[in-house]
């Protein structure tokens, strides 16, 4: 009969002391809503505790009346279905506190969404996405890249930001500016491969023109062991940089893998 008492016992004391933990542990105003309530149980006092919680994020909404100019530039962007304080950090109780909002330039914020990964079943995978250990490694990218119109159109270069667009060369240029427009290159300044413009043609008088293959590399990192010791524009025309314009196909015997 003993050993029959005996776990009866210990389980009248385990539910004993339960209870007893249950009593001085779980507040009074615990599960007091009707049974089926929409969020389950919880305590009732914790709808004051929130009520009293600062607001931290405000929406975007709440930057139009200051910042008109920048809600318009992005709302044709892809960046638009992205809140304001994604990069600005928490609005709280801006203007007046904080007066001026942080801004997040890390290269580790804008990866978080554009760090190549292979999700086709997926809408992650649709994003334009680079590969961080290859595509200008330990660079901002808002030196390249402005968060409000992020378009590849006329992309600058993490060497300059005061780059003129392709519409300052035309007068002198009409025929590379007409030649290169449709062309993988037409997201590239001119200035990327002629060299600042500066006041030209008064200053310099003429640009020179980067035509080493050192500069190509920069971009086309893939092929470094594409076709060693030749210059680039042996075969590929900067302005038209599309393979059906391919001007010269050295011998099988020159092609590297």
């Amino acid at each position: 009969m003993n050993h029959a008492l005996r776990p009866l016992l210990v389980v009248v004391a385990l539910v004993v002391v339960i209870l007893t933990v249950r009593h001085f542990y779980v507040p009074d105003d615990f599960g007091v809503h009707e049974r089926g309530y929409t969020y389950g149980w919880y305590r009732e006092r914790n709808i004051w505790d929130w009520e009293k919680m600062a607001v931290k994020y405000q929406g975007k909404e709440s930057c139009l009346p200051c910042h008109q100019k920048q809600a318009d530039l992005i709302s044709f962007m892809p960046h638009a279905v992205i809140q304001c304080e994604n990069c600005h950090g928490p609005a709280l109780d801006h203007p007046s506190d904080p007066k001026k909002l942080p801004i997040d330039r890390t290269r580790e914020l804008c990866l978080r969404c554009h760090a190549k990964l292979p999700y086709p079943s997926s809408a992650r995978g649709e994003l334009r996405g680079i590969e961080p250990e290859t595509h200008h490694a330990g660079e901002e990218c808002v030196k390249c890249h402005s968060p409000h119109e992020p378009r590849l159109e006329n992309l600058p270069s993490p060497a300059s930001m005061q780059r003129h667009e392709s519409a300052y060369c035309r007068p002198c240029h009409q025929t590379q500016v007409d030649t290169v427009k449709g062309m993988p290159h037409a997201i590239i300044y001119c200035e990327s491969c002629h060299g600042p413009a500066k006041n030209h043609p008064s200053d310099p008088a003429k640009l020179s023109t980067d035509s080493t293959r050192a500069l190509c590399l920069k971009c086309h990192v893939d092929k470094t062991r594409h076709n060693l010791g030749h210059v680039c524009i042996t075969c590929h025309d900067p302005h038209k940089s599309d393979l059906q314009f391919l001007q010269f196909l050295p011998s099988s015997g020159e092609v590297q893998p």
